[in-house]
């Protein structure tokens, strides 16, 4: 492979996402909606934390357990309909004989794309919770509601999430260039992704990351043993990938 090829179709994918209509109202109601409800919880903790475990479970320093998670089903969601026409948009805009003519293997050309998706994706999660965490030091500073994100799960959870979008990303490139019909890939997406929440949902705790790769984050943060990935963290990092790259040689 030719690193030079992949990281020149990379960028060029990134500038043609960031030109998608679609790509900033995802992205936008996602950082919206994360936001909103990471302020919630955290009000929530404020009135109630001293009358309930359940609420005190949910303070700013452990969100990284439900916003999160949260986060990630709704980039995953968005992921769905950056990916899906990978294929139909060199159709639509006829540069599908121009790129079959240039010397750019197949591999070439569906990796870098995936790079460059899976990076636009990953990205607005990493602003985000990189925001809340500045606002929650400024809070502490001024004594307001508030507070600061366990860095150790912090970056725990930018790692298990950027494994979740590629292994997504390389699963649903790997529909599109097979069925070759959208609205079939949307639907076996969506059954997917619905499938691994009643999965993980359904099953016992410790099954969890076996049956649900693609929703396999951290859980609640320790202080009393923190630790930058988890116990079978790392294993199921370097798994999504392995799978990842398998998916996107076969596609």
């Amino acid at each position: 492979m030719n690193v030079a090829m992949i990281k020149a179709i990379a960028s060029a994918e990134l500038r043609s996402t960031r030109r998608l209509a679609r790509y900033w109202p995802f992205t936008i109601l996602s950082v919206v909606f994360v936001c909103v409800t990471t302020g919630q919880t955290t009000f929530m903790h404020a009135m109630g934390s001293g009358l309930s475990a359940s609420l005190g479970s949910m303070g700013p320093r452990y969100l990284v357990a439900s916003s999160g998670f949260m986060a990630v089903i709704l980039f995953l969601v968005s992921l769905i309909f950056l990916v899906f026409d990978i294929r139909h948009r060199d159709v639509r805009d006829r540069m599908v004989e121009v790129l079959d003519t240039r010397p750019i293997t197949n591999i070439e050309l569906v990796l870098g794309r995936c790079l460059a998706l899976v990076f636009m994706t990953w990205l607005p999660m990493v602003i985000i919770f990189i925001g809340l965490q500045v606002a929650g030091f400024v809070t502490v500073k001024l004594g307001l509601i508030g507070g600061m994100i366990e860095p150790y799960s912090l970056v725990s959870f930018f790692l298990m999430a950027m494994a979740s979008l590629a292994l997504w990303c390389a699963l649903i490139a790997f529909l599109t260039l097979i069925v070759r019909n959208r609205l079939i890939v949307t639907l076996v997406a969506a059954v997917i992704l619905i499938g691994q929440l009643w999965a993980m949902f359904m099953s016992p705790a410790f099954l969890a990351p076996a049956v649900a790769p693609l929703l396999s984050l951290p859980g609640l943060a320790s202080d009393l043993m923190p630790a930058l990935l988890p116990d079978g963290a790392g294993e199921r990092v370097v798994w999504s990938c392995l799978i990842a790259a398998g998916l996107i040689s076969l596609a």
